[in-house]
């Protein structure tokens, strides 16, 4: 057949030859790689990780007033949104070069099975000739030959059925496949398409979209972090912040090495039979051929190296942005890691910071309780009041306190604006929940001042009179003390009342400080005849008598107040006054006593001047009353 094609007609001969030629170098060319290349469920699964790593990538956060993380991130941002569009490129080269290398194939295993099923045809036409000539003979034939012939129908019909079954399977086998591959073929590009429109940020170009996130981050507010001037708290979760975004830019970065690698590992075959389509096309260019003067056989060679050149186009378009995008990826492993580092110095620099913020505060409180221990010993060794002793005590831990809780309230918090404003509101609260205890507490410092309240002390309040048995924080306690005036005793009971108390309108009567003293008088009526200068002169003496065995104490406590209050108050001594009344001359006698002996002192006192009014000449009273010595 072929000779008879070159005497008729060389040039159909020589193109025939060639076409048959470079489907099996294109077939071979195809086939080399395409048991390497990945298939279009691996393109788009590497699609969806790509998708994947570039939304992580742009979910990352920077602190707030860095310029260097921002700078960063924008780069690597950048990069990533180039890596992405570089995947889709090469998505797009891989489905054209899928496409041609299917309908090669597809087209080979349609051919096979089109050519089997003409072949069942092909059977069935011989089948049904051979039974028609059988059928014609079994007519002709003689009577005893018809059963041969019979068998012979019987078995060409069966022959015939099976060729005509496995024509009808083979065709119906060859449209499905055909309609599966056009589907096939069909959705692989268009599935790119869906996953290209699912990233709304590649629609836009690359200069706006990097200009919008410039506007974005530059009109964001923002305040750098400074370890020195935060507090525990805020260096603690400074701490906890990096450490977490560097464990996620270290996930990232390992992430973008897994990309290189699968797209390391899609590149290679392209690679190779780009190489190998080089190789062939300048073969086939550099080839000298023995007709060149043949019209068809430069035809032939010119439709050969656009069939490589078509060929190469189309790995290039699948080879090219793997490349870029491994140069892109890179680069972005290298922008995480540099962020990652400039993480890694900013949580140092932190840990740093918590390290001399707590050795600084832990070296302070040190330092405040060295000084507590030497006030404590310091109040001990030169203070001996036992009162200025304990109420030095309290300051101590009221001021230890106060100031050890300032220290450590300053160290953790660093906002004292908003630790202000919160305290505020929460003492108004305070206050007004607790305002009996304020002012207890309040009136704590009035009771241990210079002029304060001691121990000891008789006081009344609310008309109830005690000796001072302790003074609290909060609370006073008396020793509750009653009878006469001039004889109170006491009654067994503890009287409490709350520091308060100072601050209410009821008057608050108490010893004058540093005495323990007060003054009683006795009011004696005398008859008109009395001699008055003898009466003065013996009812005098018979109190001074008395008052000389406690006058010392009196004037101790006289020198004491003195001193205190940097006034003279005039030396307390008795006195004795006359007047004129209704009845006769009344001679009244003041006279100082001492505060815990006025009962024993009123019995002398009482004694003395009866003996001084029976002494001879006997002093006369008149008036019905009867003397009585009572406070004065």
């Amino acid at each position: 057949m072929i000779k008879i094609l070159k005497m008729r007609c060389p040039r159909i001969t020589a193109l025939i030859c060639v076409a048959l030629g470079l489907c099996i170098g294109r077939g071979r060319i195809l086939a080399a790689p395409a048991a390497s290349q990945p298939s279009p469920a691996d393109v788009l699964n590497y699609l969806n990780e790509t998708i994947d790593w570039y939304r992580q990538v742009q979910s990352l956060e920077q602190t707030p007033g860095d310029s260097q993380e921002l700078l960063l991130r924008s780069t690597v941002v950048q990069n990533a949104r180039q890596t992405l569009q570089l995947a889709f490129r090469y998505a797009h080269g891989q489905s054209a070069l899928t496409g041609v290398t299917a309908d090669s194939s597809t087209t080979s295993r349609h051919s096979s099975i089109t050519q089997k099923a003409a072949e069942a045809q092909e059977r069935a036409n011989q089948a049904q000739a051979q039974l028609n000539q059988l059928d014609h003979e079994i007519e002709t034939a003689a009577a005893g030959s018809s059963d041969l012939l019979y068998a012979k129908r019987y078995e060409i019909t069966a022959q015939l059925n099976l060729a005509n079954t496995q024509r009808d399977v083979l065709q119906e086998y060859a449209q499905f496949m055909q309609v599966a591959d056009n589907d096939s073929a069909a959705g692989f590009p268009q599935k790119i398409d869906q996953l290209e429109q699912s990233v709304p940020d590649l629609q836009t170009p690359a200069d706006n979209a990097g200009a919008s996130h410039s506007a974005s981050a530059a009109s964001t507010p923002g305040q750098s972090f400074s370890a020195e001037s935060s507090g525990v708290l805020a260096l603690v979760n400074e701490l906890f912040r990096l450490s977490g975004r560097m464990s996620e830019l270290k996930t990232l970065a390992t992430r973008t090495t897994e990309l290189q690698q699968t797209e390391e590992r899609f590149r290679e075959p392209l690679r190779d039979a780009a190489l190998l389509t080089m190789q062939h096309s300048n073969a086939a260019a550099s080839a000298t051929q023995p007709s060149l003067n043949n019209p068809s056989d430069i035809e032939a060679r010119g439709m050969q190296i656009d069939t490589f050149t078509d060929r190469f186009k189309l790995l290039s378009s699948a080879s090219i942005p793997l490349a870029e995008q491994n140069i892109v990826l890179e680069s972005s492993r290298q922008g995480l890691m540099d962020w990652h580092a400039a993480l890694d110095r900013q949580y140092h620099a932190g840990l740093r910071a918590l390290g001399m913020r707590m050795i600084t505060v832990c070296g302070v409180i040190i330092v405040i309780f060295v000084i507590s221990g030497l006030w404590r010993r310091a109040t001990f060794r030169y203070i001996q009041d036992t009162r200025l002793q304990r109420q030095l005590m309290v300051i101590r831990r009221i001021v230890i306190g106060g100031v050890v809780l300032i220290i450590v309230i300053a160290s953790v918090v660093n906002e004292f604006g908003s630790l202000a404003t919160f305290a505020g509101l929460i003492t108004a609260g305070v206050a007004v929940a607790l305002q009996t205890v304020i002012l207890s507490g309040v009136a704590y410092f009035f009771f241990i001042g210079r002029f304060g309240v001691r121990q000891g002390d008789r006081v009344t309040i609310n008309n109830i009179t005690g000796d001072v048995i302790e003074i609290g924080l909060f609370r006073i306690y008396l020793m509750e003390l009653s009878g006469p005036t001039s004889d109170l005793h006491p009654t067994g009971r503890v009287v409490v009342f709350s520091n308060s108390v100072l601050f209410q309108p009821q008057a608050f009567y108490k010893q004058m400080p540093g005495s323990d003293y007060i003054w009683h008088r006795v009011a004696l009526t005398l008859a008109p005849e009395v001699d008055i200068n003898l009466a003065e002169k013996r009812l005098m003496a018979a109190v001074n008598s008395v008052f000389a065995d406690y006058q010392q104490s009196i004037e101790r406590q006289h020198a004491d107040i003195t001193r205190s209050l940097h006034m003279d108050l005039g030396t307390p001594t008795p006195e004795g006054r006359i007047r004129f009344i209704d009845t006769g001359l009344e001679f009244v006698v003041r006279y100082p006593v001492d505060l815990h002996d006025a009962a024993q002192i009123d019995d002398r006192m009482t004694r003395q001047l009866l003996q001084a009014i029976n002494q001879e000449p006997k002093l006369k009273l008149t008036g019905s009353g009867i003397p009585k010595i009572q406070p004065a």
